[in-house]
């Protein structure tokens, strides 16, 4: 193979100094005038001969600058394996070759050069290497594609296959591009530190900023939530409806992270709480719904959709006293049958149409952020800092459309043709238009134009008492024959019976059988059994059929729940409106400002369906006992305590009477429970009060290590088959005679001994 040594001494006479670039000769002693003409032309003449170098030695002058280089043969060498199991190629077949240059003065020379290779020289292997090389410009679009855009392999080919149709790119070159801009793990041995102190001076420039962190014993973070002023001023506004939820696999310590969501006044998705777990227990979430009630001044939410995490769900009992909990009707699927009714105030539809859901059933929301964030990162290991960066990547979207959506509300515009709600009720859709933003204007004009497709009927005073009278007390919904009586009755008994002026029952067109019923109530409110004004805070199809029909049915802005109006609206003296064709016998009215409108229903049925949900008393222990048993675990095996043990020790012992003694067994747990937790929170305290003390540095949360394989202490799950031979050699157990050796029967019952 091919040994240059470049070297150059001024005392040296050089018949030639200017060789030219393209000159496919190279012998020792050939004078080059710089390093990089030596190594172009070198690199030009291997290639001529069908050869590729690689850089090897260099020796450097004090100034920095090359003294001598050497240059090889990219097959010379040996290969060293470091394993003996895997099997691999390498290009190193054992070639001698070592052009070697020196320029410890002026000019640059070839000092040892050789020319014999092993192998056969092909240039047009090096052609065909040098063309499949992927070009700067396409290298470039390939770093933006990947650092930005977060694209893969096959998006990213079929843009560039479109952009640069002449050019040929292997799946093999794009993937090694892409992995090589891939972002590289960092040495953040400070991430905690760093967001946190980021945080805090965002709270120091201003006040509205929320934070709080919680750490362990040997101060590392545990715990982190924050909210920003534009997020604090959305929970004020528009925290009626919260979606929670937990996601995971987002950073590289395996925190969880809380996300709570909720929908603005143009049903747009607003994310208004953050928060970085260690774990999923009640604890956790308790701590991070108390840091929500210091940030917020006990403002709770009227409710909560969660994914039916018992944890969760028992953590919002005990810290959000008056919120109602609810489950994502996707999630109580992925659970078992029997677990269901159990819980069926938190996701059945008698029980939840009374509560305000915006229209949501499903935790879709919360769902779609997790989704989002997930799209900015290649995989789980980001650092906390990163994370928070694509957080607040997602506010300042968000912040963006909500602009674009104030802009386009802003331009002036005519519909092209007349409408059902300007020519049926003029007045009623121009006061919407005024207070009411694009997403739920639309909202309720597609219910007024539903309201055709519906007729309706005036139940006369007999029939109402009729309904009255109905009992429902001691009756199972089973047994009640008549649903219609029963739909009547449930609304009357909600509402003030004296302050029942009409009662429309209402149909579809082409039925019959009325499918809901209205009660006029005496201060113009209405009750109408779809619930509409309660779970979506917006005016029913229903009641626009009983306004077109009858001119006692009025409307007024405030039916419709405040929370969808523009910023800074005071409905308070706006009038109370007809349809169009009752305008000129109608005597225009302003409304008391104590009038309730959304409160057909009396207090006392909500108040009875949250102690009904109390009756959750399975999910709540549940959720209790296992944050409770993995603290107590901890804090037992870190103190050496083996208090715990005999406690549960006698707990396992007096189970055989835990049906005649379970109060008692019940408080004296409690007690014994209550006494170690109160000592181990003592403990905590001193060493937290002596952690003053000591140098206070922020360590980064430990990565969370999962076992492969099943727990330890638990039995294998046996697969399906397993499990149906088991029954079936259960089923066909038979005796064995140890007497006669026959099957079926025992020594005792065998024939031949009964016979002798």
């Amino acid at each position: 193979m091919n040994n240059s040594l470049l070297y150059n001494k001024s005392s040296l006479s050089f018949n030639n100094t200017n060789d030219n670039t393209t000159e496919t000769t190279l012998y020792q002693g050939k004078i080059f005038d710089t390093w990089q003409q030596a190594f172009d032309i070198i690199k030009g003449w291997a290639k001529y001969k069908g050869f590729k170098v690689k850089y090897d030695r260099v020796e450097r002058n004090p100034d920095g600058t090359f003294r001598k280089r050497t240059i090889k043969c990219e097959h010379q060498g040996t290969y060293i394996a470091k394993s003996n199991e895997k099997q691999t190629t390498t290009k190193r077949i054992g070639l001698y070759s070592e052009p070697q240059s020196k320029n410890p003065f002026k000019h640059v020379y070839v000092t040892t050069f050789h020319d014999t290779h092993s192998h056969v020289l092909n240039p047009s292997v090096i052609q065909f290497g040098n063309n499949k090389n992927i070009p700067s410009e396409i290298m470039k679009e390939i770093e933006f594609l990947t650092v930005q855009c977060k694209m893969g392999a096959t998006t990213q080919r079929q843009y560039l296959e479109a952009k640069f149709p002449g050019q040929i790119i292997y799946n093999e070159d794009l993937y090694y591009a892409i992995q090589n801009f891939r972002p590289q793990n960092k040495n953040d041995s400070n991430d905690a530190v760093k967001l946190y102190t980021r945080l805090l001076l965002s709270s120091q420039k201003n006040p509205m900023w929320k934070v709080a962190i919680k750490f362990d014993d040997n101060n590392t973070l545990t715990h982190l939530f924050w909210m920003s002023p534009s997020q604090l001023e959305l929970w004020y506004q528009f925290s009626d409806i919260v979606v929670q939820d937990v996601t995971c696999k987002t950073n590289r310590y395996d925190m969880a992270l809380s996300l709570f969501v909720v929908l603005d006044e143009n049903r747009n998705i607003r994310l208004v709480a953050q928060a970085l777990l260690i774990d999923e227990t009640k604890e956790s979430h308790e701590w991070s719904f108390k840091q929500i009630n210091l940030a917020t001044d006990n403002m709770h939410s009227r409710v909560i959709m969660t994914d039916s995490d018992p944890a969760v769900h028992a953590a919002i009992r005990s810290t959000f006293v008056t919120t109602y909990p609810m489950h994502c009707t996707f999630h109580i699927t992925q659970e078992y049958l029997n677990n269901l009714y159990n819980t069926k105030e938190a996701w059945a539809h008698p029980w939840t149409c009374r509560q305000f859901t915006a229209g949501l059933h499903a935790s879709s929301p919360v769902e779609s952020i997790n989704a989002w964030i997930k799209s900015y990162i290649f995989n789980s290991n980001i650092s906390l800092c990163e994370l928070a960066n694509i957080i607040d990547k997602r506010q300042f979207s968000e912040d963006k459309n909500y602009q674009l959506i104030l802009w386009k509300a802003a331009i002036p515009c005519i519909s092209t043709h007349v409408s059902t709600s300007a020519f049926m009720f003029s007045s009623i859709d121009k006061k919407l238009e005024e207070y009411l933003p694009p997403a739920i204007l639309e909202l309720q004009r597609n219910e007024i134009r539903q309201r055709v497709f519906y007729d309706a009927v005036q139940v006369n005073q007999e029939i109402i008492n009729e309904f009255d009278e109905y009992n429902l007390s001691n009756q199972y919904l089973e047994d009640m024959p008549d649903a219609r009586q029963t739909t009547a009755s449930c609304m009357i008994s909600d509402v003030n019976k004296e302050q029942i002026t009409s009662m429309w029952a209402v149909s579809v067109g082409n039925k019959l059988i009325e499918k809901h019923f209205i009660i006029l109530l005496s201060n113009n409110s209405h009750h109408c059994s779809c619930l509409s004004l309660i779970n979506r805070g917006i005016v029913c199809r229903h009641y626009f059929q009983i306004m077109f029909r009858s001119p006692m049915a009025k409307f007024h802005i405030r039916l419709i729940l405040s929370r969808w109006y523009y910023k800074n609206k005071d409905p308070s003296k706006e009038p109370f409106l007809v349809a169009t064709k009752f305008e000129e016998i109608s005597i225009p009215s302003i409304p008391e400002l104590n009038i309730p409108f959304l409160t057909a229903i009396n207090h006392s049925t909500l108040h009875d369906s949250i102690t009904q949900h109390e009756r959750l008393t399975d999910i709540q222990l549940y959720g209790k006992i296992a944050g409770l048993t993995q603290k107590v675990t901890m804090k037992a095996i870190k103190k050496k305590d083996v208090r715990i043990i005999n406690i549960l020790e006698d707990y396992l012992k007096d189970d055989e009477n835990i049906d005649n003694n379970f109060e008692d067994l019940e408080s004296n747990l409690d007690n014994n429970f209550g006494n170690l937790k109160s000592n181990l929170d003592n403990n905590f305290e001193d060493l937290k009060s002596n952690k003053e003390n000591q140098s206070h540095v922020l360590k980064n949360p430990n990565k969370q290590k999962k076992s492969k394989g099943r727990l330890k202490g638990t039995k294998r799950i046996k697969a399906f088959h397993e499990k149906s031979n088991a029954i079936s050699s259960g089923n066909s157990k038979q005796y064995k005679c140890s007497h006669c050796g026959n099957m079926g029967h025992n020594k005792r019952n065998c024939n031949q001994i009964n016979s002798i």
